[in-house]
Order: C-alpha cells, then sequence, then structure tokens
C-alpha cells in the first residue's frame, strides 16, 4: 500500500483526497444513523464572487502552433494575477453544498507580438464537504470540474489575414476554505483553490484543430504532441444570497 502512494503524482493524490472527502460528506448528509443538523443558512442559493489566480504553464510563454497554412498564437498573461468575476447558483446543507459557476476574467496579454485583452470564459461545477457540522462555521474541501475557452480577437493568421482565435478545454479545481452564514438568507466564503486545464481544440477559420498535432513556431517545426496545459492558484471570496 505504501509504495502504491508513493508511486501516485501529487496531482493525483491531491485529487483522490478531495474525492475521498465529497464521498465521506455526502454519505454523512444521507446516513441515518448521524443526528442531523439544520444550517442557519440552507437551501437553494446565488453567489456573486471574484477570484484571484497566478497562472503557469503554456499562458506564460510565447508560443505560435501551425495547422498547415494557419498559425495560431497561444496568447501569454501580462500580469501576475488574474482576476475574474463571477455567479453560481447551487445548493446547501450543514453537511456540504454544490455550486455551479459562470466567471470571466479580462486580463491583458501579448498575442502574436501585439497587446490585446483575452477573455478568459469559465464554467465550473464544485462540491464542496464540511469539515465540521456547525450550524453556522463551516470549513471545507473542495472538487469541482472546469470547462474553460479562451477568446482571443487577432490570436489567429489564415491567408494574409488575423482572425479571432478560441482554445476550448476542461480541468480539474481542488481547493478548501471556510463558509460562515451571516444570517438567515446570507452567507461568505473565502477560498484558496488550485486549478489544472488542458486545452484540447483550436478554432480559428473553419473546423477546430486538435492541439497534440499543432507544429511550433512554423509548419516545418517540431509537433507539439501534447495538449496546452495551464495551472493557476489562487484565493477567492463570494457572497451567497439564499433564495
Amino acid at each position: 500500500m505504501k509504495t502504491a502512494l508513493a508511486g501516485m503524482r501529487p496531482r493525483r493524490l491531491a485529487f483522490l483526497g478531495a474525492a475521498l472527502l465529497a464521498a465521506y460528506g455526502a454519505a454523512a448528509a444521507y446516513d441515518p444513523r448521524i443526528d442531523h443538523i439544520t444550517a442557519r443558512a440552507e437551501g437553494l442559493f446565488m453567489t456573486v464572487s471574484v477570484r484571484s489566480l497566478d497562472y503557469s504553464g503554456d499562458v506564460r510563454r510565447d508560443l505560435t502552433l501551425w495547422h498547415i497554412e494557419k498559425a495560431f498564437f497561444v496568447p501569454r498573461l501580462g500580469g501576475a494575477w488574474t482576476a475574474d468575476f463571477g455567479v453560481g447558483i447551487g445548493g446547501k446543507t450543514a453537511y456540504g453544498s454544490w455550486e455551479v459557476r459562470y466567471s470571466l476574467a479580462l486580463p491583458p496579454a501579448t498575442v502574436g507580438g501585439e497587446s490585446h485583452t483575452l477573455q478568459m470564459h469559465n464554467l465550473e461545477i464544485n462540491g464542496r464537504s464540511f469539515f465540521v457540522k456547525n450550524p453556522i462555521y463551516h470549513p471545507y474541501g473542495l472538487l469541482g470540474i472546469d470547462l474553460s475557452m479562451l477568446k482571443i480577437t487577432n490570436g489567429s493568421y489564415y491567408h494574409g489575414d488575423r482572425l479571432t482565435a478560441i482554445y476550448a478545454g476542461g480541468g480539474i479545481n481542488v481547493g478548501g476554505g471556510l463558509m460562515v452564514d451571516l444570517n438567515a438568507k446570507t452567507f461568505i466564503a473565502l477560498e484558496a483553490l488550485y486549478r489544472f486545464t488542458v486545452y484540447l481544440y483550436a478554432y480559428g477559420q473553419g473546423k477546430g484543430r486538435d492541439i497534440n498535432y499543432m507544429h511550433v513556431g512554423t509548419m516545418d517545426g517540431a509537433p507539439l504532441g501534447r495538449l496546452l496545459r495551464t495551472t493557476g492558484l489562487g484565493l477567492s471570496l463570494s457572497l451567497g444570497f439564499v433564495l
């Protein structure tokens, strides 16, 4: 058992731990042998939130990908931190919560040697399992999935024209935080989150292209041979309203 765990990568261990935590919280919420409690604020809710992430990976380097006669410029983020603003809807009990959140960030980026504002769209589904059964204070672990889209003006080149490029992908969220019920209708949450994202397809003129088979630098360059990868680590603050 120790040998198997030692051979696992830290990212896989974090994913496994969060999954086990979520499973435990879900089981506790429905176990008839447990004396169930009620949170001060629970039920269907909406949230508004802000999150700041420090991204690394392929969005921190100069990279041009080619497919036959078409070039795609991978955006290089300019600032150290990228803030997004989001809205969400979900459900909450004294044992955990789930939430669907959409967010948009507009960071500055260098695209093919030009300065542009990048659109980062994210749709995520997160589950939170509370460590302590308390009607007001809820420290928790988080595990979620994320669908991501980068939209870049003048992000591709085709037959002498600069066109809009879109990169589409997905990933996982792992984190934790503290949720506090202010009253029966509102709560706040402070959260630390790690996000790992891969981008599978690039879209410009015509159908999407599999990034695995695109070439680096020029069409004569070596195949990339993998997906675009990026990671983000940061903090978020959200305010929730029970409906």
